[in-house]
């Protein structure tokens, strides 16, 4: 990002707009693709239900995408996705039902799809695309805003100021060479100085460990139809719930305890704060849909029955993923802040078991979120509530946003963690 453009302005700065519109345009593509792809073939599974047996690829072995990303088994057995559409009935009858996607179009991408996975290779593929998604959303949104934050910076004349500061750097070190010679040779010893994290590194990892082992337990049981699916889901949303809870108290602790670090005049770039903006408004909108789809489905849920309890559960999982998200947002925005300056600062280093925790466990949410949190089985309550179209849309925006979220975070608290607390500076006075 220290890369200046000084020539070619308008054509510099029309070139980086454009990449950051096209990274743009990708996340947008996948979207519209891979949702359009599960609505034809969900709207085609209905509409072939009481036909004869040469009406779908059902039957010619090729397994469908639903199947091969995982679908749950109860969304597609459902009829009252079925009445929602309009189809499915009277198929004898001389009424033509309600086709919300023409013949044509479905032939198409019925035949596309057969063209594609004929072979192991190609299932793989599309087997593989619910986890590959947020990766390649992510590579597009850090190469969109490192190409926003270029293009903004095009044509600044900076060069100037950067020589003459430089020219001031060189003559101060001239004066105080071997100072700054041993304060830059504790710099480089305090880059593996784990004093005063011991604590948080040890439950940081507890999570993380228990994350890895439910996430490993449910890409085992997911497939195998003599596993509940019940307590797959109370073991997957218990975990999550656990760590989101326990992250959002350590959080609260610290952020009264960062407030004890001096401030360092250094405040965030411009990159930092437009992807935590970004991947912050992404993990609000899932959670929020999380919410509503929690709430009016326990309205109309039976009294103490297994639905009720596991959209209470995704109430709780809703409101601690936003109370979790908007405390950490505060805290690395006052830690990226805040340094250690006295010798009480550097010896005491307030709120360090804090930041080594946040990071194990954004780092155990990373994982949960990319493999368990991404499977169309996590999500089956919203996937009942909303459908197919407009679940797909929202959760190709949202979930994306959340695991990056989790990502930058990480990358964000490491750097607290290494400059927040040298322990090369101390106060001569103290």
């Amino acid at each position: 990002l220290y890369v200046l453009v000084e020539r070619f302005g308008l054509v510099a700065r029309f070139g980086f707009m454009h990449l950051a519109a096209t990274n743009l345009a990708l996340w947008t593509r996948l979207v519209i693709w891979e949702s359009g792809m599960e609505w034809t073939y969900f709207v085609h599974l209905f509409q072939s239900r009481g036909l004869s047996s040469s009406s779908s690829s059902y039957d010619s072995g090729i397994p469908t995408p639903l199947q091969l990303k995982g679908f749950p088994r109860s969304f597609t057995e459902n009829s009252r996705h079925e009445r929602d559409l309009g189809i499915g009935y009277n198929f004898n009858s001389s009424v033509t039902g309600y086709r919300p996607i023409s013949d044509m179009h479905i032939s198409q991408v019925v035949a596309l799809h057969q063209c594609l996975n004929t072979n192991s290779l190609g299932q793989l593929w599309t087997s593989s695309m619910p986890f590959l998604y947020p990766f390649i959303v992510q590579f597009s949104l850090i190469a969109a805003g490192v190409t926003f934050v270029m293009g903004q910076n095009v044509g600044k004349d900076r060069i100037r100021k950067m020589k003459s500061k430089t020219k001031k750097i060189i003559n101060n070190n001239n004066n105080t060479t071997k100072q700054h010679c041993e304060i830059d040779r504790s710099y480089r010893g305090t880059h593996i100085d784990c004093t005063g994290a011991s604590k948080g590194l040890f439950l940081g990892l507890l999570c993380l460990v228990a994350g890895i082992v439910v996430i490993i337990i449910f890409l085992v049981v997911k497939d195998d139809e003599g596993f509940p699916m019940e307590s797959l889901f109370w073991m997957s949303t218990g975990t999550l719930s656990g760590i989101l809870a326990v992250s959002t108290i350590m959080t609260i602790l610290g952020l009264v305890q960062i407030r004890k670090l001096s401030f360092s005049g250094k405040v965030p770039t411009m990159l930092d704060n437009l992807l935590l903006t970004v991947t912050l408004a992404g993990v609000q909108l899932y959670s929020v849909f999380g919410l509503v789809v929690g709430a009016s489905n326990i309205v109309v849920a039976a009294n103490h029955s297994q639905e009720q309890r596991q959209n209470a559960m995704l109430i709780v999982v809703s409101i601690l993923q936003l109370a979790q998200s908007w405390t950490q947002s505060t805290l690395i925005g006052e830690a990226l802040r805040r340094t250690s300056i006295t010798r009480h600062q550097i010896l005491t280093k307030p709120g360090r078991q804090v930041i080594t925790f946040l990071l194990c466990s954004n780092a155990a949410l990373w994982a949960f979120d990319s493999f368990v949190s991404q499977s169309w089985i996590s999500q089956e309550l919203q996937l009942h509530f909303m459908g197919v179209l407009a679940w797909g849309v929202i959760s190709r925006i949202s979930l994306p946003l959340l695991v990056f979220y989790r990502f930058h975070s990480g990358v964000l608290l490491l750097e607290v963690w290494q400059r927040a607390y040298r322990t090369g500076r101390i106060d001569s006075i103290n």
